[in-house]
């Protein structure tokens, strides 16, 4: 299992017959993630942000370091800062969510807009380090964060066309 870009549960030399195997082989996290889908949708910002606020003090400092304190990067960052702070109180609502009721009918919708808000902010992001020599560690967390946003993407994605269709269809 990889659940994320940063972790995995491996398995060796493990044996189970075939009336064992729960759900469709190869679908694991698939399968045990499903309970969790409306939690993930409104809590996984809030990590998201957090990871967010770290690269652009990162990229902050590696454009600091590499003299490209241009007018071009600072309205970027202006920007950047903004979509921010609009994500960070997306999540804050989003968390804020989980006890209310009908919560299970927003969370998809509160997932799909943070989701296009990370896409958004991590495109000022790659154009923020476009020409600066990025460290290492801002390169790592950058990667990180693109692939944390593409581990439940198509399954978002089916979720959004779904939804695209019932308001269409009404």
């Amino acid at each position: 299992l990889r659940p994320a870009p940063h972790g995995a549960v491996r398995f060796n030399a493990v044996r189970l017959s075939e009336n064992s195997l729960l759900g469709e082989e190869g679908k694991a996290l698939e399968f045990l993630s499903r309970g969790f889908a409306a939690l993930e949708d409104v809590l996984m910002p809030g990590l998201l942000a957090g990871g967010f606020a770290a690269l652009f003090m990162r990229l902050c400092a590696d454009a600091a370091q590499a003299g490209q304190n241009t007018p071009e990067k600072q309205r970027l960052a202006g920007r950047i800062q903004a979509g921010l702070t609009a994500f960070t109180k997306l999540a804050a609502q989003g968390a804020g969510e989980t006890d209310s009721p009908g919560f299970l009918q927003k969370s998809p919708l509160l997932g799909r807009a943070a989701r296009e808000l990370a896409l958004f902010n991590l495109s000022l992001f790659r154009e923020l380090a476009q020409g600066i020599p990025l460290a290492g560690e801002t390169q790592t967390l950058c990667t990180d964060l693109e692939k944390s946003l593409t581990i439940r993407g198509k399954l978002a994605d089916a979720r959004a066309e779904k939804a695209g269709k019932e308001l269409l269809s009404a």
